[in-house]
């Protein structure tokens, strides 16, 4: 099975940042890339993001949703010509 996460290194382990479907003590093969440091804020990862399902409020998605609406509206569809 194969998963994907960021994590921080420190003392010379791994800290996963998100859930691993992994069982104690599972061996594993690691790859990494190195993250660039940002000063704004992390980007949340599609299984951080599930725990969000559920969270805003029916009002909340409605005016979000007329925003959204009403941004989308105002392009210009000539100016991408």
């Amino acid at each position: 099975m194969k998963q994907a996460t960021q994590a921080i290194y420190e003392n010379g382990v791994f800290r996963p940042l998100g859930k691993i479907d992994l069982a104690e003590n599972s061996r594993v093969d690691l790859s990494f890339q190195q993250t660039e440091e940002n000063d704004g804020p992390r980007r949340k990862l599609p299984l951080e993001l599930q725990e969000l399902i559920g969270s805003i409020s029916p009002e909340d998605c409605d005016i979000m949703e007329k925003a959204i609406e009403e941004a989308f509206e105002q392009i210009d569809l000539d100016a991408w010509k």
